[in-house]
């Protein structure tokens, strides 16, 4: 039969009421290739798909129990890549920031909220290399030299828009609080600024 009263007065109404909700969560975050393409082809070199923790800040405005607008803040750890040669060695970090504005289309079901989202991502980006290079001894006609090395750092930053689809769901624990889960997928693109 239908829901008691005391059941229904206990759903939280905020949202209906146009109401903002503040989320802030951690997680996972898988960063594509960024390890292979830092190390190419040196010897230890990170490669391929790595998971990396993040937290995200944000706000959701509920026009409707079952539409919102949301805008957050995402900062995964920063992504390395270490590698060797036979007379050098580099490391490497990816340093992201990442703001998201969506659009949520949701389902209502008693204290839950099934939620599907799409929208924009904008991100900043810092990608350092540091190579230190050895001093090598050559012998020359005769002549024994040393080559000297040394350490260099070298530095790109991009930004641009790219885009987020993803979905999950709310738990309401009382009128104001929510425990939530939800994944999606971003790309992020950009051209060099730096």
């Amino acid at each position: 039969g239908r829901a008691g009263g005391a059941w229904r007065n206990r759903v939280p109404r905020v949202c209906g009421r146009g109401g903002l909700v503040v989320v802030g969560g951690g997680g996972g975050m898988g960063e594509g290739s960024s390890g292979g393409v830092a190390g190419g082809v040196a010897t230890g070199a990170g490669t391929g798909s790595k998971r990396s923790p993040a937290i995200r800040v944000g706000g959701d405005c509920w026009f409707a129990p079952f539409l919102a607008v949301s805008a957050s803040y995402l900062k995964p750890m920063n992504a390395t890549a270490d590698g060797s040669g036979s007379n050098d060695r580099f490391n490497s970090s990816l340093a992201p920031h990442v703001a998201t504005l969506t659009g949520k289309a949701a389902l209502p079901v008693g204290r839950f909220r099934i939620y599907v989202e799409g929208g924009a991502t904008y991100h900043r980006a810092t990608f350092s290399t540091t190579e230190t290079i050895d001093n090598q001894i050559r012998t020359v006609d005769g002549v024994t030299q040393t080559i000297t090395g040394g350490t260099q750092t070298v530095e790109w930053k991009t930004d641009g828009w790219g885009w987020v689809l993803g979905g999950g769901v709310e738990a309401w624990i009382s009128r104001s609080l929510a425990i939530f889960g939800e994944a999606g997928r971003a790309r992020l693109e950009g051209s060099a600024v730096g």
